[in-house]
């Protein structure tokens, strides 16, 4: 019974901790810690946010966000260059290999108004969700690490409003140390 107890304990710890990670202001703005591979940046969104019951998933207004966090270094090789450009061009052969033909992404790489270097990208997509048509996705390269955030493209909607959510959302990332002060309190 003792570990039966343990284990509700540390299950409703782990809840907890995981909804954490959405930090909501007075002003009508959230914060969206993103946690892995030993970092933690932030996102800075507005609008109606709701928390999911994953981590990396969360819905702004009606559209759905997931992010991942890989390290910079597995897509790094002899001779190959180590700018953010050339790592993201090896992170999306990495995934068309992945994606196979069936869901070949296009992409081009942009420029952020900082002058950051970011990958938009998207796929087709086949699975379960006969709504979800396509899934589109930003990724950029800032401290080590490879932050992906993605949101599905349902039929009928416009895929470019949903890049420039991606767009103005990653525009706003940043590393941090902890999450005082966010709020500016």
């Amino acid at each position: 019974m003792k570990r039966l107890y343990t284990l509700f304990c540390v299950i409703l710890l782990i809840i907890t901790a995981s909804a954490q990670n959405l930090i909501k202001c007075d002003d009508g703005s959230s914060y969206w810690i993103l946690k892995g591979k030993g970092k933690m940046f932030v996102l800075h969104l507005r609008g109606d946010v709701a928390q999911a019951n994953i981590p990396q998933l969360l819905n702004i207004e009606e559209t759905g966000l997931h992010y991942n966090i890989l390290n910079k270094s597995e897509y790094l090789k002899k001779g190959g260059g180590g700018s953010d450009a050339a790592v993201l061009t090896r992170f999306i052969q990495g995934e068309e290999k992945f994606l196979g033909e069936k869901m070949k992404p296009e992409y081009e790489l942009k420029k952020l108004p900082s002058g950051k270097n970011c990958l938009l990208w998207h796929h087709d997509w086949f699975g379960a969700d006969e709504a979800t048509e396509q899934q589109v996705h930003v990724t950029i390269i800032l401290n080590g690490a490879i932050v992906w955030l993605s949101a599905p493209k349902f039929v009928g909607q416009d895929r470019t409003k949903i890049e420039s959510f991606l767009l103005e959302t990653i525009a706003t990332l940043r590393s941090i140390k902890d999450t005082k002060g966010l709020c500016g309190k």
